[in-house]
């Protein structure tokens, strides 16, 4: 199954590395170059279960979480991409097939 996305919702597969892409702007809609990672929050608890810091190429971020972070992994979760430790976003499901 490749990833997919609908709206800010991600569908991906199990046991597979997962690479997300993101255009990360300020409110003045520059560019972040900076510090930003993604986390991984479980369904049930709301526990941080992976935190993968991001690349940047210069005009966009990539997060990949790793096919033995994500063997494990089946059903809903959720991601927020944060900066310096502090969320950009709120929390949006992530799911795992």
């Amino acid at each position: 199954m490749a990833l997919s996305y609908l709206y800010d919702a991600i569908v991906a597969s199990k046991g597979e590395n997962t690479v997300i892409s993101a255009v990360i702007t300020d409110d003045d809609g520059i560019t972040i170059p900076d510090g930003c990672a993604l986390r991984l929050y479980d369904k049930d608890c709301d526990c941080m279960l992976h935190r993968v810091e991001g690349t940047f190429d210069g005009e966009s971020w990539t997060f990949t979480l790793t096919n033995e972070q994500t063997k494990d992994l089946r059903g809903r979760y959720f991601y927020c991409i944060c900066r310096h430790g502090e969320s950009l976003c709120g929390k949006e499901p992530i799911y795992f097939m």
